[in-house]
C-alpha cells in the first residue's frame, strides 16, 4: 500500500483528517507543504501524511501523521514507515519535527515508535475544548531514523507472522487497565498491538467504569482497587507484581529491592482479589540486573518480563490458569513511595546511596538533598562515552 500524491478528490478527505492541526491550516495556501495520502489494502484512503513549512536549504520540516480513528495501529505504523521512507530516502531531509499534546498518547506512541525523541514542552499551550492542556515537541533526525528503521520493520514482520496465526489459535476479549500517567503504557501498546494481530479482541482503559466484560483483564501499573463487582466482569482478573509473594506485597515492591540492594528480583503474575497481592499465582520469572542499571533500564527490563507474562497467560489458557498455585509464607507489605522518599543525605557517600539513585526519576521524582538551608536537585544519567 504505497504512499500516492492526492486528486481533487481526496480533498474532502485531507481536510477532514487535518482541520484541526493548526499547522495545516496556517500552511495549507502557500507552497511550503507536501501531502501524501495513504490507502488500504482496497486502495481507499485512510491516512494523510503531511508535510509543513518545508525548507530545502535547512532540510527540515514539520510532520504530521493522521489515519482514520477506525484503522488498525498496526497500519498507522506502516504508514508511519513509508512515510519516514519517503521523508529521509526521497526528500533527503536532514530533520522533521512535530508537535501533540500531552494527552495525545496514540501519537506518542506512534511517534517514540518510529525513533522521535522529546525535545522540549510547550506549557498549556493549546485549548482541547474544555482546558489548556501542555505540547510536546518531538523531533528525528535521518541518521536517528536510520538507526532503527530495520528494527521497525522487523517489528512490522513480526506482526504479520502473528496475524498468521490467528487462525490456529482460539480468540479472547481482553481489558487492560493501567493508570492514565504510568510509565508503562507505552508498552502496553505493543502487548495491545500483538494480541490483536492474533485476532483478539483487545480494549485499553484507565478507569474501571464502564469497562466492558472479557475474558481476561490484566492491571498493569493500576493504582486503583478493582472490587469485586469489576472483576466479576471477567473470567480471571490478573497483577504483575514485582516480588517474592508473599513477601513484599504492597507498592513499588522493584525500586523497594533495588534501594535494599537486590538484583535478582522475581516478577509474578497472580490473581487479583480483595485482600492485596494475596491471589492465586500463575507464573514467575526473574530479572538479574548488573548493579549499574538506571530507572529506565530498570523499567524496560520490567515492562519485557511483564510482557511475556501476560503473553504467556493468554496464549496458553487454559493451561496456565491450572498452573496456578496458592502463596505460603509470611507475609509483608512495601509502603507507598512519595517524592519525600528520594531525598539523599549530603553526609553520606555518592557510593552509599547509589542504589538510591539508580531508582530515582529525573523528571516526577527527582532526587534531592537538603544544605544550609537550602534544598537542591540532582539529576542522574548515563554517559554516552567512557569517563576520562
Amino acid at each position: 500500500m504505497p504512499l500516492r500524491y492526492p486528486t481533487e478528490t481526496d480533498l474532502p478527505f485531507v481536510s477532514r483528517l487535518l482541520e484541526g492541526e493548526t499547522t495545516y491550516r496556517s500552511s495549507r495556501v502557500d507552497n511550503e507543504s507536501f501531502i501524501l495520502i495513504y490507502c488500504n489494502q482496497e486502495n481507499v484512503p485512510v491516512g494523510v501524511v503531511f508535510l509543513a513549512e518545508l525548507d530545502a536549504f535547512r532540510k527540515n520540516a514539520a510532520l504530521i501523521l493522521r489515519i482514520d480513528p477506525g484503522s488498525e495501529l498496526s497500519a498507522r505504523i506502516r504508514m508511519a514507515l513509508e512515510a519516514m521512507e519517503v521523508v529521509f530516502g526521497k526528500l533527503c531531509l536532514h530533520k522533521v519535527s512535530c508537535e501533540i499534546t500531552v494527552d495525545d498518547k496514540w501519537s506518542a506512541y506512534l511517534y517514540k515508535k518510529i525513533g522521535f525523541v522529546e525535545e522540549g514542552r510547550l506549557r498549556e499551550h493549546q485549548f482541547d475544548g474544555s482546558r489548556y492542556v501542555d505540547v510536546l515537541r518531538l523531533g528525528l533526525f535521518a541518521t536517528e531514523w536510520y538507526g532503527v528503521e530495520r528494527q521497525l520493520k522487523d517489528y512490522i514482520f513480526g506482526l504479520e507472522v502473528l496475524a498468521e496465526q490467528k487462525d490456529q489459535k482460539k480468540s479472547y476479549s481482553i481489558v487492560v487497565l493501567s493508570d492514565s500517567s504510568s510509565w508503562i503504557n507505552f508498552d502496553i501498546q505493543d502487548l495491545c498491538l500483538e494480541w490483536t494481530a492474533l485476532g483478539h479482541q483487545v480494549h485499553w482503559a484507565h478507569k474501571t467504569e464502564n469497562i466492558p466484560s472479557a475474558d481476561f483483564c490484566f492491571c498493569l501499573s493500576f493504582g486503583r482497587i478493582v472490587s469485586s463487582a469489576v472483576r466479576s466482569k471477567f473470567r480471571h482478573t490478573l497483577v504483575v507484581h514485582e516480588s517474592e509473594l508473599p513477601r513484599g506485597k504492597g507498592w513499588s515492591p522493584l525500586t523497594w529491592q533495588i534501594i535494599e540492594g537486590v538484583n535478582r528480583i522475581p516478577v509474578t503474575l497472580l490473581e487479583a482479589v480483595d485482600q492485596v497481592d494475596s491471589g492465586t499465582v500463575y507464573a514467575q520469572c526473574w530479572i538479574e540486573f548488573q548493579g549499574d542499571e538506571l530507572v529506565d533500564d530498570l523499567r524496560k527490563a520490567q515492562a519485557k518480563t511483564t510482557h511475556t507474562l501476560c503473553r504467556w497467560f493468554v496464549d496458553e489458557y487454559p493451561n496456565s490458569a491450572m498452573q496456578g498455585r496458592e502463596q505460603r509464607g509470611e507475609e509483608s507489605f512495601y509502603p507507598r513511595r512519595r517524592a519525600a522518599d528520594s531525598e539523599l543525605d549530603p553526609n553520606k557517600t555518592i557510593s552509599e546511596q547509589f542504589n538510591l539513585l539508580r531508582v530515582v526519576d529525573n523528571l516526577n521524582y527527582p532526587a534531592f538533598f537538603r544544605h544550609s538551608g537550602g534544598c537542591y536537585r540532582i539529576s542522574i544519567e548515563h554517559m554516552e562515552s567512557d569517563c576520562k
